[in-house]
């Protein structure tokens, strides 16, 4: 049997009760689902949390976080009709009422260390679910309740990890959060609330457990998604309120939902960069075409780690 590949897997934080009851505990929290879904896929994971040291004690010189001041924005234009509903152009100005973006300032005080957690012997990487995005404007009234648990120190540390493992060639997966995180990170927008502000949208939160189907997505023929999955059109779950609007640098939306919404992102000229809307982890013991892009990023890990560094001789073994 081939040897596990370790995969970098993103996750949340919290807290829980320190022996005198207070909630000061930190933890690093994922979803277990993700874990076995690697498993099953021949792989493991390798659970890369956010740090909470200040930058200036991760590398020498490394300059803080700029102040959160949301004033660094982007003017974004239609995209032209047809298939697929990717080719978006992004310049610079001022992002309009709506939507989140503007790439996630902050994120090279991280880039040291994240270079070096993911050239330790990793073969690729998940950026998993969890809240909102948060490269969002303060001057937007009206926000919905959700956006107040956004992370930007998670922001930042996604998006350096997402930067060092297209630097290093790695094959990135993202969920959810994840793909709208490299999204954001390439510059691209977010809706920011689907049933407030695109008419005519599913309902994406589906009621029933995330084991079960939501609803249908429909794939570009030939894509990363579908060419893994075997499929052009798949049964997902949906657990999530915010959406890409207009896809960042170099991203091609693969994938869409009955209403229209992006439910897959790509970057092609790379071997593994994709991201999904739902949530494959939580099918992937029942449903083969979810586990295929675990298979998928496993297989894909285990070459990129036989192919040694970038522009560097090939692992013996």
């Amino acid at each position: 049997m081939p040897p596990r590949p370790l995969i970098g897997l993103s996750c949340s934080l919290g807290a829980t009760e320190d022996w005198d009851g207070r909630r000061t505990l930190p933890q690093a929290r994922i979803n277990s689902n993700y874990a076995d879904a690697l498993y099953l896929a021949g792989a493991a994971a390798a659970v890369l949390p956010t740090p909470l040291l200040d930058p200036a004690f991760l590398a020498e010189g490394a300059p803080p976080p700029p102040p959160e001041d949301g004033r660094e924005f982007r003017l974004i234009r239609r995209p032209p009709e047809g298939w697929p509903p990717g080719h978006y152009q992004v310049g610079k100005g001022r992002v309009p009422s709506g939507t989140t973006g503007g790439e996630v300032d902050g994120h090279e005080a991280y880039l040291p260390l994240a270079r070096e957690c993911l050239a330790g012997g990793l073969g690729g990487l998940i950026l998993s679910g969890g809240g909102d995005v948060g490269a969002d404007p303060l001057d937007k009234p009206g926000l919905q309740p959700e956006l107040s648990a956004q992370d930007k120190a998670r922001d930042r540390w996604e998006a350096a990890l997402f930067a060092a493992a297209l630097e290093l060639d790695l094959p990135v997966l993202g969920v959810c959060r994840g793909l709208q995180l490299m999204n954001v990170a390439r510059g691209g927008t977010l809706w920011e609330d689907i049933g407030a502000q695109v008419e005519g949208a599913l309902d994406h939160r589906q009621r029933s457990p995330r084991a079960r189907h939501g609803h249908a997505v429909r794939l570009a023929p030939g894509s990363l998604a579908a060419r893994l999955s075997g499929a052009e059109e798949l049964q997902v779950n949906s657990g999530h309120h915010q959406a890409v609007c207009l896809a960042g640098e170099g991203l091609e939306v693969t994938g869409v939902s009955p209403d229209g919404l992006c439910e897959a992102l790509e970057l092609p000229g790379r071997a593994f960069v994709l991201g999904v809307q739902w949530h494959p982890e939580g099918l992937a013991r029942s449903d083969p075409r979810a586990l295929a892009l675990f298979r998928g990023l496993a297989a894909a890990a285990r070459e990129r780690l036989a192919a040694g560094p970038p522009g560097g001789e090939a692992r013996g073994g």
